[in-house]
């Protein structure tokens, strides 16, 4: 879709939750983070930053830190994080996510991608080749089931095919 359109959509949503609900209403947090998720994949992740970790604080505080709703902000912060040239807090984030999603009922394909998200960073990081390796290597045989992941899994296909 269109991005900049969909920027547009979700600052007009955040003022209108914002007054409606409150500024620390669950659904607010969720708003900034589809914001600030936008601004990620809009390639503004600077911009995006203070979105998502109002987001995240909002989150952690009303439903607590292990929530799995607290996973989708500390996601989006990891591929801020990781845009912006700051793998080793991306990695904490994913890691943190990681966590959060395998000990919760998740859909596999979100856990896969976390997995993949996880090995980028480790592998901008320069840390623990062979984890990032197992990581990719978990997450394509998920993602070979479906058929919405064709370019993560070109990616991975060459990725692992390299020793």
């Amino acid at each position: 879709g269109n991005r900049e359109e969909a920027l547009g959509l979700y600052e007009r949503a955040l003022a209108i939750r914002e007054r409606t609900l409150g500024a620390d209403h669950p659904s607010t947090a969720i708003t900034r983070n589809n914001l600030g998720d936008t601004l990620v994949g809009l390639g503004r992740p600077a911009q995006a930053l203070p979105y998502l970790e109002d987001s995240l604080a909002h989150l952690q505080r009303r439903l607590g830190p292990e929530h799995p709703m607290v996973a989708y902000p500390l996601h989006t912060l990891g591929e801020a994080r990781l845009a912006l040239g700051e793998p080793a807090a991306a990695v904490e984030a994913f890691e943190t996510v990681l966590v959060l999603r395998e000990g919760q009922a998740v859909d596999p394909r979100e856990l896969a991608l976390t997995r993949v998200w996880l090995a980028r960073a480790l592998r901008a990081a320069g840390d623990d080749a062979a984890r990032a390796r197992a990581l990719a290597e978990q997450a394509r045989e998920v993602l070979r089931a479906g058929d919405r992941d064709r370019e993560v899994l070109a990616e991975l296909d060459a990725w692992l095919s390299t020793k």
